[in-house]
């Protein structure tokens, strides 16, 4: 007797059951030919190509930053450092706008509190 194949195989074809392999291609042929998808991205491609540049930039800068992890760590980063550099700065200009419009000494109460120098 001659073995034309693993019995496995057989036993598979026999009960039904496909293989990994003619799983994924089945999958990959019933997408190829899905016309919701193909009418989808058509429709897609023409929005797209309706957009004007700042919206097209936009688009592209928004997908690549949702998309890229690192980009999206980059940016949380960026803007945390931005906020503690404005509020650093608005601090130091307060302080310095108070030195400079009022006496170096402020009153609270009865209490006389020296306030921070300018460097």
């Amino acid at each position: 007797m001659v073995s034309r194949g693993s019995k496995k195989y057989a036993e598979d074809l026999e009960s039904g059951y496909s293989s990994d392999v003619e799983s994924k291609y089945k999958k990959m042929y019933e997408e190829n030919i899905n016309p919701f998808a193909a009418f989808s991205k058509k429709e897609r491609d023409q929005r797209y190509k309706e957009l004007g540049l700042r919206d097209k930039i936009t688009l592209s800068s928004g997908r690549f930053l949702l998309g890229n992890k690192y980009a999206r760590t980059f940016v949380f980063f960026y803007t945390i450092g931005l906020h503690i550099l404005v509020f650093t700065c608005l601090y130091r200009m307060s302080a310095l706008s108070n030195l400079s419009h009022g006496s170096e000494e402020s009153f609270v109460g009865d209490k006389t509190v020296d306030l921070p120098h300018a460097l």
